[in-house]
């Protein structure tokens, strides 16, 4: 899905000079790829802060028996 997201010109360019360093030149595509690494950042510290994924030390030493049969987390609030 990412590369959906960069312009068709350039997945031809890159297709026909056998290189993605024409992807990697230009600023469109290094903007995306920013943005699109701060976005995963975010939401995962965001996630991770909340507490909405328990780890698997905290998940196995209260219920180590119905590990895969426990009901999802509740929604998060959003801030």
């Amino acid at each position: 899905m990412p590369l959906s997201g960069v312009n068709l010109v350039l997945h031809f360019v890159a297709w026909r000079g056998r290189s993605l360093s024409a992807l990697w030149r230009n600023a469109e595509v290094q903007a995306f790829v920013g943005v699109l690494a701060g976005t995963i950042a975010l939401i995962t510290v965001y996630l991770w802060a909340g507490g909405a994924y328990p780890t698997c030390r905290s998940r196995c030493a209260t219920r180590p028996s119905t590990w895969c049969r426990s009901p999802p987390p509740p929604a998060m609030p959003l801030v």
